[in-house]
Parts: structure tokens; C-alpha cells; sequence
């Protein structure tokens, strides 16, 4: 599931309003260096990776190579576009046969599992099916039938992945499933380079970001007194500030249906699918989440996208280190805080 362009990073000295040339979407140097920071970017993932690192990093240009060097390692193992990748394998040959994944993969899939359970299902990786009948993988896009769709919703469900830790395998347990790691692949991405940075580089300052929807944030730029800022743009009027954020060793991840949809019949369908009634989502327009790490992050943004204030509100109050910020479609309602957002304005 796609996340676009909601998040961008503050320069430090700057009105908490003016964004950085992040923005830009195409003319970037492979490097770029301003008067607060190193930034590196690469497009994976069918997005523009970014690392952004205090100009007090002396290993800086090797330390953004290696992070978004693994960045496209994960996704040769993690995407649905390439036959060859683990989870293309997976989906091929996990129902016949018990399938032993890289270990990493098979605990992502558990955390997976866990929060679908935990969320009422609002976040599923298993609607790869439903992805595909809508049109949302490759097109072309339509609406399904109602017998079409309750077909595939055969082929769904969490509880139809079957995870045996005793030696880290799983199956399907339904023909024909399909996972798609699309709504947690980049924030855990995110995590495994912010592992990386940590441990081989012993390096803590830093900020990742993985298309502008996704990011992770280290220990504060060395020398500064505060965190880094970031502003989550209006949905409908980008140049509009919805919330301003200060983090730091935290995560933020956001869901949103304003770009990747269609219209039939004067009706707008969105890409976020619910996994439950295998049709798009209605009511939220924009849910950002903050947590602990960014694949959460990622995944509980689109569960309350898909399952509103109340479900968000029942998860936070079991989980005091979430925050969510939900903002209703036009018309609906307003935006919502709940939890521990940490909010600026």
C-alpha cells in the first residue's frame, strides 16, 4: 500500500513552516550538503530513499552508502514486482509445501500477524489477492463484483498464515494467498538500516526517511538543542502545515488515499483495502502514527486508517508509547490527537 509525500524534514534553523528542498522530486544530486546537514537519497522501493546525518558524521558518505546499499537489498527480498524475491517465492510455493524464510522475514511476518490481531485486522499483509482484483498492483483498475470479491476474500486472512516458531516456518493454509508487504515493507527497512547505523557504524544521529511517508529518527543532530523537525503536510493543500513533530529515537509512518485512487461512476475508490469486507476504506483521510519503531508505525497508520478513532483510541490506551493523528475526509470531521503525539502546534 503506497504512502506519499505527507512528511517532511525541517531545517533546524529555520520557521517551523518553510520545508527543505526535499521537496523536489527529481534534479537531486546523489549527495547534497546544506548548513545543517549531509543528505543522501535513492530511489527503492518505487520511492526516494533518504539519509539525512549531521555534518559532525565523519564516516558519512560510507555510512549512506552501506544504509541505502541495504535498502536495496530488502527489496530484492521483500517486493511482489520481482519473481525472484523471497516473498515472490513465498506466495508461489507456501501453500503446498512448509516454507522455511530468511529469519529476519519470518519474525517480520510474525510482528505482522500480531499487529493484525491486535488492530482488528485494520492492517493485514495477506490482501495481496484483493490488491490485485481491484487493480491496485499493475492495473488496470476497476470494481469487482461482489461475488468477485467475496471469492477472494477466501484467499485472505491473517489467521490463514500459519507461523510455527519451533522452527521458524510457515505455510498457507488457503490456496491461493498471497502476502504483500507493501504497508510495513519500508518502515521496516527503515529499522534495519537504523540497526545497522547503530551497531556496525556506532553512529546514533541520524534521520531516514523512505517516500516521504515513512520515517525514523536517531538521537538529536550532534551540537543541537533540540530534535529533528518534522512537518506532516495538508492532504488536500500541501503547502499547508497539518501538524509539526520534534523527534528523536522515534518513529513516524503515515497512510493516506489521495493519490493512488480512482473514480467509477462519480464514486473514488481508494488503494487501502479492508481486509474484512474487501472493499476501500472510508472516512479517514490521513492517519500518522508514531511509535517506537517504524514498521509499526507503518502498519498501525494504515490499521486506523482502515478502522477509525475508536479502534486507535482502544490500541493507545494499551500501549502508552503510540501516538496517532487522524484527520477525517472532508465534511466528516476534523483531526483528531490521540495518545502520545508530541505535538508542536
Amino acid at each position: 500500500m503506497e504512502r506519499r509525500d505527507w512528511l517532511n524534514p525541517l531545517h533546524l534553523a529555520q520557521p517551523i513552516c518553510e520545508a527543505l528542498s526535499l521537496l523536489m522530486e527529481t534534479g537531486q544530486p546523489q549527495s547534497e550538503k546544506d548548513s545543517s546537514f549531509f543528505r543522501f537519497s535513492r530511489r527503492a522501493m518505487a520511492t526516494e530513499f533518504e539519509v539525512l546525518l549531521p555534518l559532525a558524521c565523519p564516516m558519512a558518505h560510507s555510512l549512506a552508502d552501506a544504509a541505502l546499499d541495504l535498502v536495496d537489498d530488502l527489496e530484492s527480498q521483500l517486493t511482489v514486482y520481482r519473481e525472484s524475491s523471497e516473498i515472490s517465492h513465498i506466495n508461489r510455493t507456501a501453500y503446498a509445501n512448509w516454507v522455511h524464510p530468511e529469519l529476519s522475514l519470518w519474525k517480520l511476518l510474525e510482528k505482522s500477524q500480531t499487529i493484525a490481531r491486535e488492530t482488528e485486522y485494520g492492517f493485514d499483509p495477506t490482501t495481496g489477492p484483493l490488491i490485485r482484483l481491484w487493480g491496485f498492483h499493475s492495473g488496470p483498475k476497476r470494481v469487482p463484483s461482489a461475488e468477485e470479491i467475496e471469492r477472494v476474500l477466501e484467499k485472505t486472512g491473517i489467521e490463514n498464515l500459519d507461523l510455527q516458531a519451533k522452527d521458524f516456518s510457515m505455510r498457507f493454509k488457503q490456496p491461493g494467498m498471497e502476502i504483500n508487504l507493501g504497508a510495513i515493507g519500508k518502515g521496516y527497512a527503515l529499522d534495519r538500516v537504523g540497526q545497522m547505523i547503530r551497531g556496525r557504524f556506532g553512529w546514533k544521529s541520524f534521520l531516514l526517511q523512505g517516500g516521504r511517508s515513512s520515517i525514523l529518527a536517531g538521537d538529536k543532530p550532534v551540537g543541537a538543542e533540540r530534535s529533528w523537525r518534522v512537518r506532516i503536510c495538508h492532504p488536500w493543500e500541501q503547502e499547508k502545515t497539518l501538524a509539526v513533530l520534534e523527534l528523536e529515537n522515534r518513529a513516524l509512518g503515515i497512510s493516506a488515499a489521495t493519490y493512488n485512487y480512482f473514480e467509477a461512476n462519480g464514486v473514488k475508490y481508494g488503494h487501502v483495502l479492508d481486509a474484512k469486507t474487501g472493499y476501500p476504506c472510508q472516512g479517514v483521510a490521513c492517519c500518522a502514527v508514531l511509535a517506537p519503531d517504524c514498521a509499526s508505525a507503518d502498519a498501525l497508520s494504515t490499521a486506523f486508517f482502515v478502522r477509525g478513532v475508536e479502534a486507535a483510541e482502544k490500541y493507545c490506551s494499551k500501549h502508552p508509547g503510540i501516538g496517532v493523528l487522524l484527520l477525517s475526509e472532508p465534511g466528516t470531521g476534523s483531526c483528531q490527537a490521540i495518545g502520545n503525539t508530541g505535538l508542536l502546534n
